[in-house]
């Protein structure tokens, strides 16, 4: 073994080592490997500046899925002139089958951590922002932002905007009642696709109706 295979081989040995289901997956990836912040994140971050800020390794165990079984997450790289970076995740129940929660693209990717709720993946594209995305699994994909039923949201971000229940999940529908600006609501079911997401909402004095997803905004974001 030559030393400079040895030093690496010793290296990995000493680091944190991958999931044996993270490690047979890449087996079945030609040219993608894990995020290396030596190679890949060059002037931007370095391991121990990632282990400081507890964002280190590329990958994470959660139950993603909700099957009572740890799923993995983690952050890949195609190597070259202009890298690529992606976020996969293997679920426990079908440890074969790679799902994408983010393609490959050129735009760098720093790591990825658990999103706001437990079976939630946040990717970590800008450490020092609180705009970062994050993804749930719906059952068919990786969708961004999706909420699901019993997390209360506000009906908009700003107490300026006003929003709209609608008898179905539908934007030619029946208006049921008209809501203030950040209005907080419940989600009660989840309905519409992935490119038209709704939610089934209660308000506090009662009403029930339809919203659409980009008429929502996380608890706590009220913009006055």
């Amino acid at each position: 073994m030559k030393y400079w295979t040895l030093l690496l081989f010793l290296a990995l040995a000493d680091g944190p080592q991958p999931p044996a289901v993270l490690e047979q997956a890449l087996r079945s990836m030609p040219g993608l490997r894990l995020l290396d912040p030596s190679l890949d994140l060059i002037g931007a971050y370095t391991v121990d500046q990632l282990q400081e800020l507890h964002l280190w390794p590329p990958w994470f165990t959660a139950d993603l899925d909700r099957d009572g079984h740890p799923d993995v997450a983690a952050v890949v790289v195609r190597p070259g002139s202009r890298p690529e970076f992606g976020v996969i995740a293997l679920h426990a129940r079908t440890p074969g089958v790679v799902r994408w929660i983010v393609p490959l693209g050129a735009d760098a990717i720093d790591g990825v951590a658990p999103g706001p709720a437990p079976d939630t993946v946040r990717l970590l594209s800008c450490l020092e922002c609180n705009s970062n995305p994050w993804y749930r699994w719906s059952g068919r994909e990786y969708e961004r932002e999706l909420y699901t039923a019993g997390e209360q949201l506000l009906a908009s971000e700003s107490s300026r905007k006003e929003s709209v229940l609608f008898e179905h999940p539908r934007g030619d529908s029946k208006p049921v009642v008209p809501l203030e600006g950040c209005e907080a609501v419940l989600i009660r079911r989840v309905g519409g696709a992935s490119a038209d997401r709704w939610y089934l909402v209660d308000t506090s004095d009662g009403h029930r109706g339809w919203i659409p997803a980009k008429s929502v905004a996380p608890s706590g974001t009220c913009i006055g």
